[in-house]
This record gives C-alpha cells, structure tokens and sequence, in this order.
C-alpha cells in the first residue's frame, strides 16, 4: 500500500516537476515546523552524507541491483537537493542555479549534437565534451549573485507532521562536518550540476 503523500508535496504525475520536492526540503529546514537534525545540516557537513550515497549508488548501478537502484539514485539526488536548499538559505546560489549550469553545461559540451560538428562514434563524442570541457577554463565567470537569504515558509501541510532524520542521508548520531576544499559560489554550483548531468568530469 502506497503511504500518503500530504497534498503541497505530493510529486506531479509524470514526476519531473521538481518544485514539490524542493518545498519538501524547505520545510524540513523552516525555523519552526522544521526538524532539527535538518535544520542543523551545512554545506560541509553533507559532504560525508553525499559521497556515501553516491558510493552506494555506484555500487548498485556496477553490480546491476536492480532493487536497490532506484532508492539508491533517489538518496543521491535527496542529498543535491537538500544541499541546494542549505545554499539558499546561505544566498549562495539556488536550484535554478544549479539546473541552468547543468543545461547550458550539456549544451556547450555536445557541439556534435546542438553545434555544427559531427561525432561518427562514442570516442568522438567524448573527445568533443573534454575538449569542450577544457575550453570552458577560459572562459569568464556567468552566475549573477544569489538573492539575500530569508526565511523560508512553503506551505503547510496537512495537519499529521511527521519529519524524519532520514531525510539527511545519514543518522543523526553520523560524524559531524567534514574538511573540504574552499570553494567559490561558481564553483559550488558547477560541482552540484556535475551531479546532475551525469558526464565524465
């Protein structure tokens, strides 16, 4: 039996709308109606919480796991969102950030399919996204500035509030922040859509 999904984060039919999910993570971040452990997360400390999912994902889609695959790309991707959301409550960059970098990515890294180039095998297209990719160093910076952090307050759901740990990818009595490398606004953001468009990088 399918568990009930309150109505302002229940997934659209053909579930590409993202915004339902998004609003999830708000609210598991909202000052008040919020959780805790959620609430507590930070940039650093999902570090540990993304490279062990996206380790189990990996280990899921080499062994062909077909029963874990799905959970597991779904752990992946609860981690870049919750990550995102952490970076808007930051004024970092938001979602549209990262799903424009990613489109206009993947764009500029197949010329053989939006440019006038032509790739007759798998090695060629790979050859134009790395030498595409390698251009990309020079060229200027095109991520404006995030909007100021405020609070944020996605709608209610239905009266039963019921937030879990779980949602953090890692239980609350995980380690804490992780060591990373600095990193600027841009470059948070294109590490986030490299996890979304699936490439080499």
């Amino acid at each position: 039996m399918t568990e009930p999904i309150p109505e302002p984060f229940r997934p659209s039919p053909d579930g590409m709308n993202v915004s339902p999910f998004h609003a999830l993570m708000q609210h598991l971040r909202h000052p008040e109606l919020g959780c805790p452990w959620d609430k507590s997360r930070t940039l650093s400390s999902m570090a540990e919480s993304l490279l062990g999912e996206a380790r189990e994902a990996g280990e899921a889609l080499q062994k062909d796991d077909r029963q874990h695959q799905c959970e597991e790309l779904g752990d992946v991707f609860l981690n870049v969102m919750l990550a995102t959301v952490i970076a808007e409550d930051e004024g970092r960059f938001t979602w549209k950030d990262v799903v424009e970098g990613a489109t206009l990515k993947l764009i500029r890294r197949h010329p053989h399919v939006f440019g006038d180039k032509k790739a007759g095998s798998p090695e060629e297209a790979l050859k134009m996204f790395n030498e595409a990719k390698a251009a990309e160093k020079n060229r200027p910076a095109t991520v404006t500035p995030a909007p100021a952090a405020k609070p944020q307050t996605p709608p209610a759901p239905a009266p039963a509030k019921v937030v879990s740990p779980a949602s953090a990818g890692a239980s609350p009595s995980g380690s804490g922040a992780v060591p990373t490398r600095p990193t600027g606004r841009e470059a948070l953001t294109d590490r986030t859509s490299d996890l979304i468009d699936g490439w080499p990088n």
